[in-house]
Formats: structure tokens, C-alpha cells, sequence
């Protein structure tokens, strides 16, 4: 896992144009602003994403149907799935009713973004860093730090501790209960969008417009991809009755949050790593003592930069070792 190694995965990555990331922005925010204002009912929603679906797939199908690509074969698996799964939530919600409420309206929302990303954008799964070789490396990385996490828990309070957390408002569902809806959930789906596409694809569009090195490149897709990620939270935040300012300020800590998550994707060169962190961080799974809401800040301090940490002082040793390696080969 190195820094090198996500400049020679990116290199690989196929670019997309300014248009269609600037569609894919625009797509991603109505999804967001429509769940946050609730426009729709559960119903509404579900028909909604069944016709954007639809829709893109006859776009990209238009697009390619002189060169049937396997992106295009992709996205046709893509809109069967999602298919199936709109006629399950519509017909079949007894069936469906243990499966938590984010992942019923999150997955359709990953797949219309799937279908907008292999229909149109011809994105291949790797494009997006979906390999199934960093599946175990991202479970250790994240049951690794949630050990972490529960040992300095118990450091800090010594044994009087409960089991707390997002779920202890729903005692009767289980602690996988939670985590399988945030790994599936808006974790997943902001990390795709986030990281794998929008950062990639703007370093990438900066490389052919501006004729920028690597590294200005990459510093600024960060920082821009950080800034549309805490913009996308605003939408929530105020339909919530807060004042616009302080929905402003409070989403200063996201951006931070966003660059942080961009850090540990690209120094582990591992979406999924930070997906899974990614996870932690909004679930706070953990053992906690009484003052649970205390010790947020703490613990979320800790998911986040020591896997950041780790990560940097690798990727430095790495790199001396790399240079020294050269210095011998030299002389």
C-alpha cells in the first residue's frame, strides 16, 4: 500500500469529461436534497429511482449501441438488480421489513450511480476501486481500529462500562444490524462518489486542462471533492430548523473529515479501507462508559487519524527505503 501504487492505479483509471462529472455532482445532490426535504413517499422515491435508472441506461445505450462494451453489459446486470430490488420494496415489505430503512433507500441510490458511471461514464469496477483483493485487507484495517478503539475505551473508564451507541434507541436489533446499514448504506456510497470518483476524476481533468503536476492536481481535487462533500451536507442540516450560519460552521469539521478520509484512501490505496472507517466514524460502535456522549469526539478522533497515521509513517518508511535502495544501486 503506497502513495506510488494509487498514482499507478489512477494512471489506469479511465477519464471521464467535465460534463459528465458535473452530471454526476448534480445527480447525486437532487438524491440528497430529495431524501433530506423528503419530497417524495417511500413509495415515491422508489419509482423515482427506477426511472432515472431506466432513463440513463437508454442514454448509454444510445451512446455505445455501435460498440457493445462490457461496461454497457454492466450497467444492463445493474438495472436488472435494480429492478428486482424496487419491486421487492413495492410488493414485498413484509418480506423486507428486517432490513434496515438506509440500505432500502440507499442501495437503489448506489445502483442509479452505478448505471450512471458504467452506462454513461463507461467506468469499469476497478475504475472506482472496487477489487475484490482489497476486501481483506479493509476488514482488518477496520476490525483492527474498532479493537483500538474499545481498548482505549476501557483504559480510560477501567471495566464499568455498557454497551451504548446509535443503537441503544432500538435495543431489540443487534450491533451488525447498524454496521451492515452503514457499510451498505451512505458509507459506500459517499466514499464512491467522494473519493474513488470525484477525486480521481477531477485529478485526472486538472492533468488535461491546466497541465498540472500530480501533486497540485491531487491537492486541489481533494479539496474540492472535500468542500462538495460537506455541501452535501447542508441539506439535512438545515431542513433540520437550524440557522444557515451555524449549519455552515458545524459542516467545517465534514471538510476536515472529507480530507481525511481522501488521506487514508489514497495512502492505503484501499477504498474499501475507508469505507469501513468511514463506518465507524458515523456508527461510533463501541463500549462506552455512561458518559457516551462525551467520548464522541474522542473516539471518532481516533477511527480517523490513527489509521491516517499509520498510514503516512508507512508510506514515508516506504519511501526511504525506496531511496536508499537507489542511493546503492548508484553507487
Amino acid at each position: 500500500m503506497s502513495k506510488s501504487g494509487t498514482y499507478d492505479w489512477i494512471s489506469k483509471v479511465r477519464p471521464t469529461p467535465a460534463w459528465f462529472i458535473l452530471l454526476a455532482v448534480v445527480l447525486y445532490l437532487a438524491i440528497v436534497s430529495e431524501l433530506s426535504i423528503g419530497l417524495f413517499s417511500f413509495r415515491g422515491k422508489t419509482i423515482c429511482y427506477l426511472s432515472a435508472g431506466i432513463l440513463i441506461w437508454i442514454v448509454g445505450w444510445f451512446r455505445s449501441r455501435s460498440v457493445k462494451s462490457r461496461t454497457q453489459r454492466f450497467s444492463t446486470i445493474l438495472l436488472v438488480v435494480l429492478c428486482s430490488w424496487v419491486t421487492l420494496c413495492l410488493f414485498a415489505q413484509e418480506q423486507i421489513s428486517n432490513i434496515p430503512d438506509s440500505v432500502l433507500l440507499y442501495m437503489p441510490w448506489i445502483l442509479v450511480m452505478g448505471l450512471l458511471w458504467s452506462s454513461i461514464g463507461n467506468l469499469r469496477c476497478r475504475d472506482l476501486g472496487l477489487l475484490p483483493s482489497k476486501i481483506l485487507p479493509a476488514l482488518y484495517w477496520t476490525l483492527s481500529i474498532w479493537i483500538i478503539v474499545q481498548l482505549c475505551v476501557v483504559i480510560v473508564h477501567g471495566v464499568n462500562f455498557s454497551v451504548v451507541g446509535i443503537w441503544h434507541d432500538e435495543p431489540s436489533k443487534p450491533i451488525e444490524y447498524f454496521f451492515f446499514a452503514q457499510l451498505f448504506g451512505n458509507s459506500l456510497i459517499e466514499e464512491l462518489m467522494f473519493r474513488a470518483f470525484l477525486i480521481v476524476q477531477l485529478l485526472l481533468l486538472f492533468q488535461r486542462w491546466k497541465g498540472w503536476a500530480k501533486r497540485k492536481s491531487l491537492i486541489i481535487a481533494i479539496i474540492v471533492a472535500s468542500f462538495i462533500f460537506a455541501i452535501m451536507h447542508v441539506f439535512g442540516d438545515y431542513n433540520s430548523g437550524e440557522p444557515l450560519l451555524k449549519v455552515a460552521l458545524d459542516n467545517i469539521p465534514r471538510f476536515i473529515l472529507g480530507a481525511i478520509f481522501a488521506g487514508i484512501f489514497l495512502l492505503s490505496n484501499n477504498l474499501l479501507i475507508a469505507v469501513g472507517i468511514h463506518a465507524l466514524v458515523n456508527l461510533q460502535i463501541k463500549y462506552s462508559s455512561p458518559f457516551y456522549d462525551s467520548d464522541t469526539s474522542w473516539a471518532g478522533a481516533i477511527i480517523t487519524l490513527l489509521p491516517l497515521v499509520i498510514l503516512t509513517i508507512m508510506a514515508i518508511r516506504r519511501r526511504r527505503i525506496v531511496l536508499a535502495s537507489k542511493n546503492l544501486t548508484s553507487e
